[in-house]
């Protein structure tokens, strides 16, 4: 069987990239699913958030050490010391972050067009000139450590801005593959024809809070694509194509 091409265009250079991490870091190996906890850290560790700040520090120990913050907040002494440990491992750049993440998006996909050879992306679910991704908003966000709520500092919408922008809205599929390509889709799905894309990315700067009303905030990272890999199901093990955008 022929590769499977998905159109992906990265057009218009929108970001300069930011400076390569401190040495010292405990920079997180592998590609992981955002989640609030990580996400928290990661912004921190890139200055988003300034650690000096005792609400800040406060509230990470909260999202990062919960039980070390239940065990230790009532006591003036043993909570002074861990919360000046903290920040200095923060400061000192000792503390543990991820900066590689990925996500899957869901693509539907039209009837197959006989003349132009490809299945179209429906326009609900197609990808134009994207220069962003969410990584996490208040739909995803659980309470932490017995009922934290996310707040303005330490945010639940949290977006990737990227280095460039990008568009997916067809899959290529030659007409002597076509078939083949139909019988995995229905082996998969008999109702719908959907296929998943695996985005994998790196984070290179927290560009930190933009306030969208007087009580709800967003946090924006900054960073770009490492590579897409395409499935034909959402567990990720029928692979239909990758592409690798190297830096």
């Amino acid at each position: 069987m022929k590769k499977l091409k998905f159109y992906t265009v990265l057009l218009v250079l929108l970001v300069t990239l930011g400076s390569p991490m401190h040495a010292e870091a405990k920079v997180g190996s592998g590609y992981a699913i955002p989640t609030f906890r990580e996400l928290s850290q990661t912004i921190l560790m890139l200055g988003g958030l300034d650690i000096n700040d005792d609400k800040v520090a406060e509230e990470y120990i909260k999202i990062a050490y919960c039980q070390l913050y239940k065990d230790n907040y009532n006591n003036d002494f043993n909570w002074n010391k861990i919360k000046t440990d903290i920040i200095s491992r923060v400061v000192d750049k000792k503390e543990y972050y991820r900066t590689l993440y990925q996500t899957v998006e869901v693509f539907r996909l039209d009837r197959y067009d006989f003349k132009k050879g490809y299945f179209p992306v429906t326009k609900q679910t197609a990808m134009s000139g994207i220069g962003s991704l969410v990584l996490h908003d208040y739909r995803d966000f659980k309470p932490y450590c017995d009922g934290g709520l996310a707040g303005a500092l330490f945010t639940p919408n949290i977006s990737l801005l990227l280095d460039r922008r990008l568009t997916i809205n067809k899959l290529d599929v030659d007409k002597s593959d076509l078939n083949k390509v139909l019988a995995i889709m229905n082996e998969v799905s008999d109702e719908e024809r959907i296929v998943y894309a695996r985005i994998r990315f790196r984070v290179t700067e927290a560009l930190g809070l933009t306030y969208l009303s007087k009580k709800v905030t967003k946090s924006e990272l900054r960073g770009y694509i490492d590579s897409i890999d395409f499935f034909y199901d959402y567990n990720l093990t029928k692979p239909a194509e990758s592409i690798i955008i190297f830096k």
